[in-house]
């Protein structure tokens, strides 16, 4: 009898673990952690070219009132 339940409680554990699969909750699990991993990857891969992009804003903004000054002391000359 006392076998019998042995092998009842491990049939039970077994059927818990398979259902446990079937879920798809560790599988989803491993594959969001995939997909967070890829995107942190790209984001460090333009990361370089985002901040460029902001510096060359900046400078262009710079360079404009540079430009509007050199025009205000020219004043209205011909060219």
């Amino acid at each position: 009898m006392a076998e019998k339940t042995r092998e009842v409680k491990a049939l039970e554990n077994k059927v818990k673990a398979l259902e446990k699969d079937l879920s798809l909750d560790k599988p989803l699990g491993e594959i969001k952690a995939i997909l967070w991993a890829n995107i942190s990857q790209s984001i460090n891969n333009v990361w370089r070219s985002i901040q460029t992009i902001y510096e060359q804003i900046d400078l262009i903004a710079v360079a404009q009132v540079e430009i509007q000054k050199a025009r205000t002391l020219l004043g209205h000359m011909p060219e």
